[in-house]
């Protein structure tokens, strides 16, 4: 990476040319190959791989070009914060519905998953969910029958560690 790259300038190279990094790093492509796998014109390959390459992100390997192991961990690390962010976007209504006082990490909302379910569904997919886990963590912003704690507990090993957020006029 260039001394004078800020990270933002890298987060926006990424995800500009990540199809390219994806490409190049399953082994060394020419660039008129790379013009025919994605159907693009010949100045913006030129573009993109001179700007990964000054970025370190892409090499030239043999006369053609391939992604380095840290544009490789760099692709790694950007798709798994999109992820992630999606993830957090996607439990919005969740978290927004939450109190106020409730502890919760931007870690655990992003390794998340948000459902809607009818609420007669609730107690059955907290069953699956438990069943054989070694970790939950779960927020009702309601509670329309006891049933549901009752699943909690019941389906709940002995070794499981749970943690259950809910509203305090519950």
């Amino acid at each position: 990476m260039s001394s004078h790259t800020t990270i933002d300038e890298l987060l926006d190279l990424v995800g500009d040319r990540a199809e390219f990094l994806r490409l190049l790093r399953d082994g060394p492509l020419f660039k008129r190959d790379i013009i025919d796998r994605l159907d693009t014109s010949r100045s913006t390959v030129d573009r993109a791989v001179d700007d990964l390459v000054e970025a370190g992100l892409v090499a030239s390997v043999d006369g053609g070009y391939r992604t380095t192991r840290t544009g490789r961990l760099v692709l790694q690390r950007y798709e798994t914060l999109r992820e992630d962010i999606e993830n957090v976007i996607d439990a919005a209504s969740v978290v927004d519905a939450m109190p106020a006082g409730a502890t919760l990490s931007a870690a655990t909302v992003a390794k998340s998953t948000a459902r809607r379910v009818d609420p007669h569904d609730v107690a059955d997919l907290v069953r699956e969910t438990i069943d054989g886990a070694e970790s939950v963590a779960a927020c009702l912003p309601r509670l329309s029958d006891s049933v549901v704690l009752d699943a909690y507990r019941g389906h709940a090993g002995p070794e499981t560690r749970t943690r259950l957020v809910v509203a305090p006029s519950l």
